[in-house]
């Protein structure tokens, strides 16, 4: 027997198409971008030294938000490859 709550949850997950979701690695978005991104753009974990050097960030200090890749495109595309993957 199903009860009210298995009911409403899989209605949700029907209507929403919801999916599973996977941890992905910091590692395997840098690799991801780069192979996605053309020549020239940089995409760094914001744990090594090149991104404290090569990065701005572009935010408030008092609402930063919490990353772990910064990117660099190098072209307009790129820009919109970036922002469709969020």
């Amino acid at each position: 027997m199903v009860n009210l709550r298995s009911a409403v949850a899989l209605g949700l997950a029907q209507c929403c198409h919801l999916r599973a979701v996977q941890a992905v690695s910091p590692q395997q978005i840098v690799h991801d971008l780069q192979a996605l991104l053309s020549a020239g753009s940089e995409v760094v974990l914001t744990s090594n030294a090149s991104y404290a050097q090569d990065f701005t960030p572009r935010f408030s200090e008092s609402h930063s938000p919490s990353y772990v890749v910064g990117a660099k495109p190098k072209r307009v595309s790129d820009v919109q490859k970036v922002v469709s993957k969020l």
